[in-house]
């Protein structure tokens, strides 16, 4: 061979080999990353911690009294308005959560006594029915705070009875603050007998 090509060709192949150990140093294949163990067992146990976290349902609202019987721990508020009840089952007693009712625009005649067991009751809607008396049991409910007696046919209402407190505790005042008799027949001597009981009561006619 030539000793002039020869060398050309030395020299051609070395400047192929440094420029390509050139390329190689500066474009790389990029490797995948990797996640450390420990991280994603963290992440995991945070998720499932964050589900555990979620808070139960404690107040759920019914239209159903047979619902709500299924689940009486959750069940706080009961509508059964317009329904057309003539009458309350008893076993609205087992519905010892209960915070609200109503009972609005039935058919009912009587005061469903079965009302004066639930302890924890503080709202009570029975207006536009046919009641004609308020029982004295209703002093029962100490936590009572608004009951709704509109277009019924009471003509009184016993508010004595929740400053009557029960054997071994003292009423210092009544818990019930909003009284609604709108269209019934309570008399005005009637109502400023109640108002001179508990002056802080609301009367809204």
């Amino acid at each position: 061979m030539n000793p002039k090509v020869f060398a050309i060709s030395i020299l051609a192949a070395s400047v192929v080999i440094v420029l390509g150990t050139f390329i190689y140093s500066k474009v790389r294949i990029p490797q995948p990353i990797q996640q450390p163990v420990n991280q994603s067992v963290n992440q995991s146990v945070d998720k499932v911690a964050s589900i555990e976290a979620t808070p139960a349902v404690v107040c759920k609202r019914f239209t159903s009294l047979e619902e709500a019987l299924k689940e009486p721990n959750i069940a706080c508020v009961l509508d059964l308005s317009g329904q057309g009840l003539s009458s309350v089952p008893n076993d609205i007693k087992e519905l010892t959560k209960l915070n609200e009712i109503s009972l609005a625009n039935n058919k009912l005649t009587e005061f469903p006594m079965a009302l004066t067991t639930l302890h924890d009751i503080r709202v009570i809607d029975l207006s536009d029915n046919q009641i004609s008396q308020v029982p004295k049991e209703i002093g029962n409910l100490r936590n009572l705070y608004s009951i709704d007696l509109s277009n019924n046919k009471v003509t009184s209402f016993p508010i004595e009875e929740f400053l009557t407190p029960p054997p071994g505790e003292k009423v210092t005042q009544a818990s019930i603050s909003v009284l609604k008799i709108k269209g019934t027949l309570v008399s005005a001597l009637e109502k400023n007998r109640i108002k001179e009981l508990v002056n802080s009561l609301q009367i809204e006619e």
